[in-house]
C-alpha cells in the first residue's frame, strides 16, 4: 500500500516521545568547621542507657559491654507533708503513702457487721470459747436490726437483694452486729470502755471478759 508506506514516517515522527536525561549531585553543606563535638556522640543521660542494656540482658552476653566509671548527681529530700481532701498534715513515714491516699472509710452493712460476728467468735474459740448462754447475751444486747424497707438507709436491704436477704435469714439470732459490738469496744467511758462495763454487768466472769 503505497500510500500506508508514505505516512508512516511521518506518523513516527508526530507521536515520538523524547527523553532527556539529567543527573543531580548532592553535596552536604556543613554548619561549621569544627565536629569535635559531634564525634564524641555524648549521651545525656547514660544511667538510662545502662538500664536498658540490662533490661535487654546485654550484659548477660559473652560480646557485652560493662560500666567502666559512672557518675551520678542527685538530690534527696524528705516528704514532711501531704494534702488530701484539701487538707494539709505531718506526713507520717511510718505509714506508706499509699494507705493513706488509698485507703476508703468503713461503711456500715450487713455483710461487714456479719465479717466482723463472725471473726469475734472466731476469736472467743481461739481463747476457749463461750458457752450458749453467753453467746445468746451478746446476740440480744447486739442484735442485727437490717431488714428490708428499712427506714434508716444503713439498715436498710433492698428487696431485690437476693443475697443480702438470704444471708440475713440465715444468721439473724445467730450472730450478734459485729459493727454495734467495735462501736461499743471503742466506746471510752473514763478508764474503761462501753462493751467492758456491759460485760461485767451482764455477768460475764473475769476469764470471760478477758
Amino acid at each position: 500500500m503505497p500510500v500506508a508506506e508514505s505516512i508512516q514516517p511521518l506518523l513516527m515522527a508526530a507521536y515520538r516521545i523524547p527523553s532527556v536525561t539529567g543527573y543531580n549531585r548532592l553535596e552536604p553543606s556543613q554548619r561549621t568547621k569544627n565536629f569535635d563535638r559531634s564525634l564524641k556522640a555524648e549521651i545525656r543521660d547514660s544511667l538510662w542507657m545502662l538500664t536498658r542494656q540490662w533490661q535487654f540482658g546485654e550484659f548477660e552476653g559473652d560480646d557485652s559491654g560493662s560500666p567502666v566509671t559512672a557518675q551520678i548527681y542527685g538530690q534527696h529530700t524528705k516528704v514532711d507533708r501531704i494534702t488530701l481532701g484539701g487538707k494539709t498534715f505531718p506526713y507520717d513515714e511510718t505509714t506508706p503513702m499509699e494507705t493513706m491516699v488509698e485507703r476508703m472509710p468503713l461503711r456500715r452493712s450487713l455483710f461487714l457487721s456479719v465479717q466482723l460476728g463472725r471473726y469475734l467468735y472466731k476469736c472467743i474459740a481461739a481463747s476457749g470459747g463461750l458457752g450458749d448462754t453467753q453467746k445468746n447475751k451478746l446476740v440480744t444486747q447486739y442484735p442485727l436490726l437490717y431488714s428490708e424497707n428499712n427506714a434508716v438507709p444503713l439498715l436498710n436491704i433492698h428487696s431485690n437483694d437476693a443475697e443480702g436477704i438470704q444471708l440475713l435469714n440465715a444468721v439473724t439470732g445467730k450472730l450478734p452486729d459485729g459493727w454495734t459490738l467495735l462501736e461499743a469496744v471503742n466506746n471510752q467511758i473514763g478508764t474503761s470502755t462501753e462493751f467492758a462495763q456491759w460485760l461485767a454487768g451482764a455477768g460475764f466472769t473475769t476469764a470471760e471478759q478477758d
